[in-house]
């Protein structure tokens, strides 16, 4: 007995364009019934994959990893979805998968609605057909990703609620989902957060008082309302409040009673790669929703935040990078101290300890972005850990100086300029090449079915012959297989060529996509805030031991 898998899928725009016959029930049952009509099917273990919300553009959604990470461990011998686009609608994962990964792993797979059982078909793909349907929905895709971001857009400018997950302070109308309700309890919370910056606390002390009350965090508090949480709101369950934290409830104009949104766009179809929209070609419709705090409190407290920041009476504008220094023992932002030689250190000598929360964890993952660990200072020097206090509260490298920080951010941003201009110039120079070949290969088709053509004028040519009594009828029968097997083989020849087309040999080039902005930056003088908001996504500081203690830090791009 084997098991055998069933995969649903239903996307966002699945769930927006209410097609029923989608849905994760119809798509289960339309499974389940094709099971029990097939007799080699009978009796084996069902095991069930559903990834509800997510983009069938790529593979990293957690019901398809699981499946996965089954079929890898030999115990998945078939997979069952609805269609080819419910496992995927890139046209080159979906092929790679069951043309090659699944054939060489003895995995029969099955598209109902496409009419496709691998156990019918040798070597994967039945022909030509089965290909262009795979074209056909990654193209389907883009087109209804494109429909779906208008009609987004729209429902925006209406001032609609179009999130995933309401903010802090809010939760959505059980009647109306693209409405905002107060959430009363977390609402007192925002109030008493703006209010504390009226009176020209900072936000680090806002945040200790905070921590000092135990008011639980956004992340907590949507873990104890709905029970899951908002992946893009944290990496884990912290249950500290620091210093971006605050900033983000400042800064978020919503709480005026007014729904902002475009603020970031995706890159590109299926990218995981967002940029931020300038802040004057943001969507904003006032009084959509009750508001937690009055226009006026918000634009005063913005008053009182230099540069975005507040930090209270102090004399000194905040650090560049503040905001995106994060320790690498606890995950915590950095503070920043002019305290003797400037410097960030990290938030848990503050907060006692660790608490319940521990980040030291896989950060390279963290959105896929460019990751580069630079592990010397200024001039090549290798930063020691010494006069690192060892019993900082986190147990990892606790300060590190601007200097040296700053030096390693712009090594780090200098590397990848020069790695961008040297991608870009090579996707240049294979563009041309790539351009060349396909255009080879329409010649080469063109030439074949020129080919054809002759051989189908000289079959009939043999025919008149025939009727004409010219030739023998032995002789015509036999130059007519002749003539058919040419042109069988010729077809063979431009369907090879054609899934050569169809494969687009431009998709095997490297995605440069965002790198573009790095080219500017081959010498960085100095770190400002401009540059930072546009290519420095964060900056984590730990110590590694190897031998002796050495500091780390890796700096993650937008690239």
């Amino acid at each position: 007995m084997e098991n055998v898998a069933i995969y649903m899928r239903l996307s966002k725009e699945d769930e927006y364009i209410k097609d029923e016959s989608n849905s994760v029930t119809s798509q289960r049952l339309m499974m389940l019934n094709y099971l029990s009509g097939h007799e080699e099917l009978k009796g084996n273990k069902i095991l069930q994959f559903v990834d509800d919300g997510y983009s069938g553009t790529n593979l990293n959604r957690p019901g398809m990893q699981d499946m996965l990470e089954k079929i890898r461990s030999d115990l998945v011998k078939c997979v069952i979805v609805k269609d080819f686009s419910r496992f995927s609608r890139d046209h080159i994962d979906l092929g790679s998968y069951v043309e090659q990964i699944f054939p060489f792993m003895g995995v029969r797979f099955i598209a109902i609605n496409d009419d496709y059982d691998s156990k019918e078909t040798l070597g994967g793909i039945s022909g030509l057909g089965d290909q262009f349907k795979m074209l056909i929905y990654d193209y389907y895709s883009k087109d209804l990703s494109e429909k779906v971001k208008t009609s987004m857009v729209a429902l925006k400018r209406q001032g609609k609620f179009v999130g995933g997950y309401a903010p802090f302070g809010y939760s959505k109308d059980p009647a109306d989902r693209s409405k905002l309700i107060l959430d009363e309890k977390a609402a007192e919370t925002v109030r008493k957060i703006f209010h504390m910056a009226l009176d020209e606390k900072s936000m680090y002390q806002i945040s200790q008082i905070l921590n000092e009350e135990g008011v639980v965090t956004p992340a907590v508090y949507m873990k104890q309302s709905v029970g899951r949480v908002d992946a893009n709101m944290t990496k884990n369950l912290d249950q500290q409040w620091e210093t971006g934290k605050v900033k983000r409830i400042l800064d978020n104009e919503i709480y005026t009673g007014t729904m902002v949104s475009g603020k970031v766009k995706a890159v590109a179809v299926g990218s995981s790669k967002r940029v931020h929209i300038p802040e004057e070609e943001w969507i904003r419709v006032a009084n959509t929703h009750e508001a937690i705090i009055s226009a006026e409190v918000f634009d005063k407290v913005k008053e009182l935040r230099p540069d975005g920041f507040f930090y209270g009476k102090s004399k000194y504008l905040p650090h560049v990078l503040s905001g995106k220094v994060y320790c690498g023992g606890c995950g915590r932002n950095m503070a920043h101290s002019y305290q003797g030689r400037p410097k960030f250190l990290c938030n848990s000598r503050f907060f006692g300890g660790k608490g319940e929360t521990d980040m030291v964890g896989d950060f390279g993952s963290y959105g896929g972005r460019e990751e580069i660990d630079c592990f010397v200072g200024p001039g090549g020097v290798d930063i020691d850990a010494s006069g690192v206090d060892s019993n900082s509260a986190c147990g990892c490298t606790d300060m590190i100086r601007d200097e040296d920080l700053e030096a390693i951010v712009i090594r780090a941003i200098e590397d990848v300029a020069k790695k961008a201009v040297s991608m870009i110039e090579v996707q240049r120079t294979v563009g041309k090449v790539v351009g060349e070949k396909r255009r080879g290969l329409e010649d080469e088709i063109k030439m074949l079915d020129v080919k054809i053509m002759e051989l189908e004028q000289a079959l009939m040519d043999k025919y008149e012959e025939y009727r004409e009594e010219k030739i023998l009828r032995e002789d015509y029968l036999e130059q007519k297989v002749e003539i058919e097997k040419n042109v069988s083989n010729v077809r063979e020849k431009i369907q090879l060529l054609e899934v050569h087309l169809v494969n687009g040999l431009e998709l095997q080039m490297k995605d440069v996509t965002g790198l573009e902005v790095f080219g500017k930056y081959l010498k960085v003088e100095k770190l400002t805030k401009e540059l930072v908001d546009v290519v420095v996504e964060r900056v984590v500081v730990r110590r590694k031991r190897q031998g002796d203690e050495w500091k780390t830090v890796e700096v993650k791009l937008n690239a």
